[in-house]
């Protein structure tokens, strides 16, 4: 007999469906508690400056309804162009902000590794505004390459001049200030640091904060303070010596407002072009008097050598401050109230053993070839050997011991972005030979030492 009723559904196809009803039920409340949670998240972290230049990210919000609850989910979206004015724009409103220019030519030497020194010092200092690379005499070849190299500060920009026949530097600065596009030119009347090649940072250049400087004047009994504006500038202020015949008595970094740069700029050139001597600061120094530029002079911007004006260094105490020669790591040790920067364009002597001084001018032009030595560090022995001696010397080896270790420090950051393939860290050259080095590749006198 056949049975009227419809045939029943077997038992396993029932389990099945109801597990998978379960598993679907499952699913959705993960989703839905992922998508409500992850935005939070993303949305609230900060943003820190890098130290490589990225392509800006778009974010765009589309509210959806999950389980009857409306939530955000967020797609972050690569540009295809990185905008202009991507990096620390958002603060140009700023007038505490400088943007720094140094100006270079295409066949400096090394001007690769203290161009990136400059980057990496002024990332790490937590610095932040514009800073610009004028790079004169290049090649479309060169032009190509320079393109393709790495890049360590966020706000970095390159601005290409013409090849000068002297006076790079004012002349680079001219070309740039009338001629450079709007990704790397000054906006508005941002305040300029121009500051040299050989340069680095320990401490963020703020400028207008009302900060008291006057323990680093010797202007007299007078309050002395950051402030930059159209008519009021700030400089290094040097040591002054016998034969010194400048009466501006200041040097690198020169922070005026781009108002005053235009103004003085143009007699500066003039006068660099017809002295038979070529004197940069001398030239600076007649054109900002002549245009009512008055500057103050201050001692802590880039004390350039070791001398009786290193009073930052002088009185720390030996016991807590850290041994800036030790060898087992490549952090920098700072004293209680460093400079803003230095400016390294002479050696730093250590004792009677040469092999431990410190002079950017001795580095080989291969240094950043991949199977280049690093410096050789100097033992920790060197620093406690000076404590209680002659202040000049105890600044002059802490200047040697830092600037390895920073210029160690370039090394490795550069060869990890150009060399894949790997590259040699043997810290094995010396500065003992008096003059610059041939090669910074290893030789049988290297090995062993």
């Amino acid at each position: 007999m056949v049975s009227t009723h419809g045939a029943r559904p077997p038992l396993w196809l029932l389990a099945a469906m109801a597990c998978m009803c379960a598993l679907g039920f499952l699913a959705l409340n993960y989703e839905n508690s992922f998508v409500l949670h992850a935005p939070t998240a993303l949305r609230h972290v900060p943003m820190a400056a890098t130290a490589t230049t990225s392509a800006p990210l778009t974010v765009l919000v589309e509210k959806i309804v999950v389980q009857e609850t409306i939530v955000e989910k967020i797609k972050i979206i690569h540009d295809e162009v990185p905008s202009a004015g991507h990096g620390f724009s958002a603060r140009d409103g700023d007038n505490t902000t400088v943007h720094i220019v140094y100006v270079t030519r295409c066949v400096e030497p090394n001007r690769q590794l203290f161009s990136a020194t400059l980057q990496l010092s002024a990332s790490r200092a937590a610095h932040y505004g514009p800073m610009t690379e004028v790079i004169s005499g290049c090649s479309q070849d060169q032009v190509a390459e320079i393109a393709r190299l790495p890049t360590f500060y966020t706000d970095y920009h390159v601005h290409f001049a013409p090849a000068f026949p002297a006076a790079v530097q004012p002349f680079g600065l001219r070309h740039f200030l009338q001629e450079a596009d709007r990704a790397a030119a000054v906006r508005g009347n941002m305040p300029i640091a121009l500051v040299p090649l050989d340069f680095v940072f320990f401490l963020p250049l703020r400028v207008n904060t009302g900060i008291n400087l006057t323990r680093f004047s010797r202007q007299g009994p007078i309050v002395v303070s950051d402030t930059v504006t159209d008519g009021a500038a700030l400089a290094q202020d040097l040591p002054r010596h016998d034969t010194d015949t400048s009466e501006f008595g200041g040097g690198l970094p020169y922070i005026l407002t781009k108002h005053d740069a235009l103004r003085v700029i143009d007699d500066v050139c003039d006068d660099a072009a017809a002295a038979s001597v070529i004197d940069d600061m001398g030239a600076y120094g007649r054109a900002a008097a002549n245009h009512g530029v008055r500057h103050t002079l201050l001692t802590h911007l880039a004390p350039p050598i070791p001398e009786s004006n290193w009073t930052w260094l002088v009185g720390d105490n030996d016991a807590s401050m850290a041994n800036p020669c030790d060898e087992t790591s490549l952090d920098v040790v700072l004293p209680r109230h460093p400079p803003i920067a230095l400016h390294y364009n002479q050696p730093y002597e250590t004792t009677t053993d040469k092999r431990w001084r410190f002079d950017q001018a001795l580095l080989p032009e291969d240094i950043l070839a991949c199977d280049a030595m690093m410096l050789r560090g100097p033992p920790p022995t060197l620093w406690t050997d000076v404590q209680g001696s002659d202040p000049a010397l105890r600044q002059s080896v802490w200047a040697a011991c830092t600037m390895g270790k920073i210029t160690n420090h370039v090394l490795l950051a550069v060869k990890e972005r150009q060399c894949p393939l790997g590259f040699n860290t043997f810290q094995g050259m010396f500065m003992d030979e008096g003059r610059k080095r041939e090669s910074a590749l290893a030789t049988k006198k290297d090995a062993n030492m």
